[in-house]
């Protein structure tokens, strides 16, 4: 859980610093969201 804080952490001073990763930033927040309520819905 940590690794992927550090990690949304990096992209939101990549997102500050270059708006054209924005995208690609929401992109990867959206799936790691989706995938996430994917495996709790397995799990439950």
């Amino acid at each position: 859980q940590s690794k992927v804080t550090r990690k949304i952490k990096v992209f939101e001073k990549l997102v500050k610093e270059d708006t054209s990763s924005q995208f690609f930033f929401l992109t990867l927040y959206c799936e790691h969201n989706c995938f996430n309520r994917f495996i709790s819905q397995l799990s439950g």
